[in-house]
């Protein structure tokens, strides 16, 4: 064979050989990229693909587990499920530091390595639902219909967000997997023109929910509502249900749920005598954008005739803080509001149109307003949480407490 032919010969080889090599991706996420030259034996190529399955098994089974890091940096495993990933990304948003402890310095949250799941996190309420989680450091979950939480406190670098889980309340399905492992839910979720009416939503939607939460045992379902809601006469309830009858559809889905979690109570062997499971009902008055007002300045009701003002912020340090106190606040219905803005249903929407707020101490010198306070006679306030929630009436004996 001449040189020139040699030549040629190497310059087919190299241009086969270049034809050869292989670039295998292992999936979308990962896009990682190997160059297998075929020349090596079959033997080296089974090796490496069974090393490349294993990192992508570990790989996989890294993004399934989440780490908690408590105060005293010790870890604990938070949970193990596909239905979920981490939110860690660059920005910050910065969280005030809230103890898991209570000012009596008992720790009432149950297993703190479970996290809490919100149900609408998208949504205003929801979203301040997953900062008020984050602030008392417990795991929260953001479940949206998409699947991807978009709310105030996505940026946080929190290791404690868990976002990116599916949940559209009118499909069954899609709950069962996003509260699977949690230790509260927090229904959040309202009509809106993208994720549904209020019969698919609060009423439909929300008994789903409950359903999902007592067949999985999840320990506290904790529901957003609405004051006036039971008064069909007023002039709150008359404005709200102008859209697509809402205030009906939510009390139709209270109703349902206080029925089958009453039912599901008739069939514990609790020695609490609040159920495997429990729930509460929380009717928050009309919601305003301003900061955290806190314990001291809230005041609850039951019977629902009294309302006022109440910022999202707030609402949502209730939600999360009643899953601490399952023996008092385990089936109660309550309305909420801050104390000095209190009003009769009947009043309570010029009141609240107007920011008007009561003369808390009558006949002092410099008071904020000269609109005198108005009792119901169900009025409770406290300084710490439990102060606030010791007290409540359960709801099989609510009714019969305000009739008498």
């Amino acid at each position: 064979m001449t040189q020139q032919q040699q030549q040629q010969q190497q310059q087919q080889q190299q241009q086969g050989y270049k034809k050869r090599n292989v670039r295998l991706y292992c999936n979308d996420n990962d896009a990682d990229i190997i160059k297998i030259d075929t020349r090596r034996s079959i033997g080296t190529l089974f090796a490496q693909s069974q090393q490349q399955q294993q990192q992508q098994q570990q790989r996989e089974q890294n993004r399934r587990t989440f780490f908690h890091r408590t105060a005293t940096g010790s870890v604990v495993a938070l949970l193990s499920t596909s239905s979920y990933s981490l939110v860690a990304n660059s920005a910050s948003t910065s969280l005030p530091t809230i103890s898991m402890q209570d000012p009596q310095g008992k720790d009432n949250g149950g297993d703190t390595a479970r996290p809490i799941c919100i149900i609408g996190a998208n949504g205003k309420t929801g979203s301040e639902c997953v900062g008020a989680c984050l602030a008392r450091g417990i795991p929260v979950v953001a479940t949206t219909r998409g699947g991807v939480y978009t709310g105030n406190y996505a940026n946080t670098s929190s290791e404690l967000l868990i976002g990116n889980a599916i949940c559209d309340v009118t499909l069954p399905n899609t709950i069962t997997d996003a509260i699977k492992g949690s230790r509260a839910v927090i229904f959040a979720a309202s009509a809106s023109k993208a994720g549904g009416t209020p019969a698919a939503v609060d009423n439909l939607g929300l008994v789903n929910v409950a359903k999902a939460c007592i067949d999985q045992k999840i320990p506290h379902l904790v529901i957003v509502s609405s004051g006036a809601v039971t008064k069909p006469e007023s002039p709150v309830y008359k404005f709200l249900n102008l859209f697509g009858n809402i205030m009906e559809e939510k009390i139709k889905g209270e109703d349902r749920v206080r029925n089958m979690y009453q039912k599901e109570l008739s069939q514990s062997t609790s020695a609490t005598g609040i159920g495997t499971t429990t729930y509460t009902i929380l009717r928050p008055g009309g919601l305003t954008e301003e900061s955290v007002r806190g314990v001291q300045a809230l005041e609850l009701n039951q019977g629902d005739t009294k309302s006022g003002r109440i910022s999202r912020a707030d609402v949502a340090a209730l939600c999360v803080e009643v899953t601490k106190y399952p023996a008092i606040t385990g089936g109660t219905t309550f309305e909420c509001y801050d104390a000095d803005t209190g009003k009769p249903l009947q009043t309570v929407g010029i009141s609240n149109l107007f920011k008007q707020k009561n003369n808390m101490n009558p006949g002092q010198k410099g008071a904020s307003s000269n609109v005198d306070v108005y009792m119901s006679g169900y009025e409770q306030r406290g300084s710490t949480w439990e102060e606030l929630f010791t007290g409540l009436s359960k709801d099989v004996d609510v009714n019969e407490k305000i009739i008498s």
